[in-house]
């Protein structure tokens, strides 16, 4: 899929690990790195969460345009190239998805409902839908102003807020997640 793209491309796959921790990640990443091109592997000793992470991956990226998916298998791989084909139009700092179709359970549903609705009370006139919904990606400039800090489970919800507070141009697109 990516390879049919006429422009240079990488994937950064991101395989922290807690030093103590049993998990093969790090080595399923690094290998994944050594057999396939265009494929960077960062594997560092955790110092946070996932927003630690995701921030360790950002840093790592080269490109003009920056995305972040989750590596859980329940977002559609396709659903990448068409925030990529959306984005680079170039009248967007950002394209992101939103849930229409959930299939991870009742709790999961519910919990993802009430969290996104207090954070739009909390921070009133939040316009978006899913604020931890991904594929996410935006423009290296746009990336660059966000200044993320955070190292928990707030990243997606950073983003949102200060793409709101920047006034960014989003574009959210449908998405189904498995």
């Amino acid at each position: 899929m990516l390879s049919q793209l006429a422009t240079s491309w990488e994937i950064i796959l991101v395989g922290n690990y807690f030093e103590d921790g049993e998990g093969k990640t790090r080595e399923v990443v690094i290998q994944l790195e050594q057999e396939l091109m265009n494929v960077r592997a960062i594997t560092l000793p955790k110092r946070g969460m996932m927003g630690w992470d995701m921030r360790k991956g950002f840093e790592a990226c080269r490109g003009n345009f920056i995305g972040i998916i989750d590596g859980d298998g329940q977002f559609p791989l396709e659903s990448i190239m068409s925030c990529y084909f959306r984005a680079i139009e170039g009248d967007v700092d950002m394209v992101k998805t939103y849930r229409t179709v959930r299939k991870d359970g009742i709790m999961r549903i519910i919990i993802s409902f009430c969290y996104n609705l207090i954070v739009r009370i909390l921070f009133s006139g939040l316009p978006f839908r899913d604020l931890n919904s991904k594929p996410k990606i935006f423009t290296r400039n746009f990336y660059e102003r966000l200044k993320l800090q955070d190292d928990g489970w707030f990243i997606d919800a950073e983003i949102m807020l200060k793409a709101n507070l920047f006034h960014a141009k989003i574009y959210e697109m449908p998405i189904h997640f498995y």
